[in-house]
């Protein structure tokens, strides 16, 4: 295990349900409020989670053209849905299984890579810093990178240093590279401290040494906003904080 995080799921129990909250059902219930409640014309779908939406909404469908009397095939399970919107560089935000080695071996940029465990290469690092990237998180978010099992241990400071690299015309960049390097590990702690164990435990040490022991990042100076980063502080502003 790499990591866990936890989030608030929907669960749909019955107002004459007798069953208890922690045993009820984690599946999703489809709701004709004709049958249910004498109500036409009316649906509901509550519960579920994500991975099942889809799905979801093909039952939803066909209980409504079911009671619109259409009677045409569904297509859902058949039809690919729309390309994915595109991330910060440009480039889809899904790869297919090995495109990123795929894509290495085909530029031999081995000496490249700001991410090795999910083989993220400087270029599209930089793109994606070029298109406007909010927060090293967005980094994660379109290219994975600090997703792998050190969870940032090498690549974050590496993304950092070319987040400032590219900002060296403003004044306050050291700053905000600081701060984004800080509130990208502390974001990546919070998801491995339940999982510190055996090889996870000793990947997590060695981050330590190099974040706290070596460059001392929670004494580094930093005094940009931490939700916008990338936006220049005023001077005063700076002064003040």
């Amino acid at each position: 295990a790499l990591r866990v995080w936890a989030g608030s799921r929907p669960l749909y129990k019955d107002v004459a349900s007798t069953v208890s909250d922690r045993d009820l059902s984690r599946d999703y219930k489809l709701l004709d409020h004709r049958e249910r409640d004498g109500v036409d014309g009316f649906i509901s779908i509550v519960g579920g989670k994500f991975t099942t939406y889809r799905l979801m909404a093909e039952r939803t469908v066909d209980l409504a053209a079911q009671r619109l009397g259409v009677d045409a095939p569904c297509r859902t399970a058949d039809e690919p849905t729309e390309a994915p919107a595109s991330g910060a560089n440009g480039a889809p935000r899904l790869f297919w299984l090995g495109q990123p080695l795929a894509e290495v071996e085909a530029d031999q940029s081995y000496g490249q890579l700001i991410c090795e465990c999910e083989l993220v290469t400087r270029a599209r690092v930089d793109a994606a810093i070029a298109g406007g990237i909010a927060n090293l998180d967005d980094l994660r978010r379109d290219l994975r990178l600090g997703m792998g099992p050190c969870q940032g241990g090498f690549c974050t400071m590496r993304a950092a240093a070319l987040v400032q690299e590219a900002r060296m015309a403003d004044a306050h960049a050291t700053s905000t590279a600081n701060l984004a390097l800080r509130d990208f590990l502390e974001e990546r702690w919070r998801g491995i401290t339940p999982v510190l164990w055996g090889d996870q435990l000793r990947q997590e040490r060695l981050d330590e040494l190099i974040y706290l022991d070596v460059l001392a990042v929670d004494r580094l100076p930093a005094t940009a906003p931490a939700d916008d980063w990338l936006v220049p502080v005023a001077a005063d502003e700076a002064e003040k904080e």
